[in-house]
């Protein structure tokens, strides 16, 4: 059965759980067996499937080869490039003697850098090493991902809400805004839609005339009728016509 950084994530907890981390760093102690199933899960997952025992391959790190936790970007010999933190000494030389390229990544750039998760969502480099605790191995890979930049069609059965502000219908844009706090400006010849407290949602206003959209997700837009022609298939309604 082949194992997983689940398990391995597993056997740190464990260290933690039966308080040995009081003692000393999780994968440290030659002694310990739960230092024993952390380095042998690390070896296994570092492509070592047959390994059996950490401690038979003289692997384990004596509690004085505490290494620096670091994240590299490493380019292996058949062109595939992976992100991978080290947290021991030996899991550091085996990424230093590997590929035909290497470099740190500073802590700064982990906060920038976003990496692709769970398909369509998106989280920065050091909240994905987070997600790790303190396991060492590779967290990211480079490749194509589903949504970054490109072409995009509206899923279908996903109505959209609307209503165009006609200069003098505040209720109806309010009921359509809500919880938003929606209202004229001080001239009267706006309204303004505002953030709200645990939304991204931004404040924006709307003239006479524009679309107030509520997707199907619950986020608000403000669309030019040009615009909201041109994107939607929509129901006809009864309203003043120039003469």
């Amino acid at each position: 059965m082949s194992v997983t950084k689940k398990d391995l994530y597993a056997a740190y907890a464990k260290h933690t759980k039966d308080g040995l981390d009081d003692l000393h760093e999780p994968g440290s102690d030659p002694d310990c067996a739960v230092c024993d199933q952390i380095n042998l899960l690390s070896l296994q997952l570092d492509g070592h499937p047959d390994a059996t025992s950490a401690v038979q391959l003289d692997m384990v790190e004596t509690p004085t080869q505490k290494a620096i936790p670091t994240v590299w970007e490493v380019e292996e010999d058949d062109g595939s490039v992976s992100i991978i933190r080290t947290v021991t000494h030996r899991q550091e030389q085996s990424v230093l003697a590997r590929g035909r390229q290497r470099r740190r990544i500073s802590s700064s750039e982990a906060r920038r850098l976003g990496i692709s998760i769970e398909g369509t969502k998106v989280t920065t480099l050091d909240q994905a090493i987070k997600r790790m605790g303190r396991a060492g191995g590779t967290v990211a890979t480079w490749g194509e991902v589903e949504i970054a930049k490109g072409t995009a069609l509206r899923k279908p059965s996903q109505a959209d809400q609307y209503v165009q502000f006609d200069g003098v219908n505040l209720a109806a844009i309010q009921r359509l805004a809500d919880p938003a706090n929606a209202h004229f400006t001080k001239r009267h010849d706006k309204i303004q839609v505002d953030a709200y407290a645990g939304s991204k949602q931004p404040s924006f206003s709307l003239e006479v005339g524009d679309i107030l959209i509520r997707l199907a997700t619950g986020r608000l837009l403000a669309l030019s009728q040009t615009d909201f022609e041109a994107l939607y298939d929509y129901d006809s309604q009864t309203g003043w016509t120039l003469a």
